[in-house]
């Protein structure tokens, strides 16, 4: 055999704008949350609309996710799928058919999710045409030692963990390629243990470490999703300052 040559090609460049054309307005923002008329989201929404970059403020839709409601679809369509996965089983092998019953279960399951905010109304297409997508936990949370101490707490950090999972459900169905997102945020509150200025260490939230080790996980089993992780200090007060603050962290990749 000849040998070969391997010429690697050069880099082709970015076409650039002319001076008199305009920019090209950036994508638009999902703030997902289960509180969406909070003050950590009204925050963020404000410094994303008074913010100003490439092509000017980028637009911004929030959408909401009854956590709650959430956990007790889930857990009902649960409970309805695994008899009837069973008795669809047992007919299948009875008749010698090839019934697949993914497909109904996937729209009962659809259905029972509609009610439970308006994230889900969102289609995968729909999902796919924003460019940043910022999960945002509540920005008041009851007192940390409950979290874990009483069921109603318990229940509520399920509720939380499953709002996440299915958000990227949401975004990885079976069959289909993630989004483009350019960055998707999770951002928790009181996760980590950061030192006061009197060299205390400040109470840690076990529902915010909870989500905090979920997304964690996300980031290595979905790395394409380019997940990333922000954690506001449980005793700042500022929204405004937080609002900045997650904005410009989810612009920095």
């Amino acid at each position: 055999l000849a040998p070969a040559r391997h010429e690697p090609l050069p880099p082709q460049p970015r076409p650039q704008a002319g001076p008199g054309s305009p920019r090209p307005r950036p994508r638009p923002w999902l703030l997902v949350s289960c509180d969406p008329s909070g003050p950590l989201c009204k925050a963020v929404v404000d410094a994303l609309r008074g913010g100003e970059g490439d092509g000017g403020p980028p637009r911004v839709q929030a959408a909401s996710i009854d956590a709650r409601r959430l956990l007790e679809a889930v857990e009902t369509v649960e409970g309805e799928t695994k008899p009837e996965a069973k008795r669809t089983e047992e007919a299948k092998r009875a008749s010698g058919g090839e019934r697949e019953p993914k497909a109904e279960a996937a729209e009962h399951r659809a259905r029972r999710l509609s009610s439970c905010g308006s994230f889900f109304e969102l289609t995968h297409e729909a999902i796919g045409s924003f460019g940043r997508l910022v999960f945002l936990l509540p920005a008041e949370q009851a007192d940390p030692r409950e979290a874990l101490d009483t069921a109603d707490g318990v229940r509520k950090t399920h509720a939380l963990l499953c709002a996440l999972v299915e958000v990227i459900k949401r975004l990885t169905p079976p069959g289909t390629r993630p989004p483009s997102l350019d960055a998707l945020t999770v951002v928790t509150r009181g996760a980590s243990a950061p030192v006061s200025g009197s060299g205390e260490p400040l109470a840690t939230d076990p529902t915010m470490q909870a989500m905090w080790g979920l997304a964690r996980v996300i980031q290595v089993e979905q790395a394409g999703l380019g997940c990333r992780l922000l954690d506001l200090c449980p005793r700042e007060s500022d929204r405004k300052r937080e609002g900045h603050f997650i904005v410009a962290e989810s612009r920095a990749r």
